[in-house]
């Protein structure tokens, strides 16, 4: 198999899930409120066969030590990736990025994205967390 493709359907379930998004915004459009593209996203993902918890409860880290707490996680998915759903005409920020960021190294969670229902156009993101590193990069398919 050719090493691109190898690499591209190693992330398939991160182009998934941003087609359900993406399905949602072609029929629902721009300003509908974060709430309720949150709702259609949870439906239509539990729907294709996904877990979704709504304030999910990760454990804490401390480098590698769990704490006796956990952090709250608004959407988690499979429980393994951290979902973060914006509706702001705004581009995605370096803030959005570092609070989703954040939230996978004190969790130890392997995998998070970024949804924005912009006016023109549905943007995402993907990240993942290197388990040995700790390293957080951004996915690019090729």
């Amino acid at each position: 198999m050719d090493p691109r493709q190898q690499y591209n359907r190693q992330w398939a379930f991160f182009y998934r899930l941003s087609g359900i998004a993406m399905n949602i915004y072609n029929t629902l459009h721009f300003g509908m409120g974060t709430a309720i593209y949150a709702k259609y996203f949870i439906y239509l993902t539990q729907k294709d066969g996904n877990n979704v918890q709504v304030n999910a409860q990760l454990p804490l880290y401390w480098k590698d030590e769990q704490l006796p707490t956990t952090c709250d996680i608004h959407l988690l998915l499979n429980g393994n990736i951290i979902v973060d759903l914006y509706s702001k005409d705004a581009d995605t920020n370096q803030t959005d990025r570092e609070y989703l960021k954040n939230r996978m190294a004190i969790t130890h969670c392997p995998y998070g994205m970024i949804i924005n229902f912009k006016r023109e156009i549905l943007y995402s993101e993907w990240y993942v967390r290197d388990s040995q590193t700790g390293a957080i990069d951004k996915i690019k398919l090729l």
